[in-house]
């Protein structure tokens, strides 16, 4: 079996005011998933704001 994944992609954390965006950010990550890119900004939605 190979283990091996070219593309991870996460989506969690709908609570709060972002959960209003959950219907949008499902919209792109399938995107993302099937063509290989968002047709959005979704730097908001990154791990790395929460540095």
């Amino acid at each position: 079996m190979n283990n091996h994944y070219d593309v991870i992609v996460i989506a969690a954390g709908f609570s709060g005011h972002r959960f209003k965006f959950a219907s949008a950010l499902g919209e792109e990550l399938s995107n993302i998933l099937v063509h290989g890119r968002s047709n959005l900004d979704l730097s908001r939605f990154s791990l790395r704001c929460f540095a």
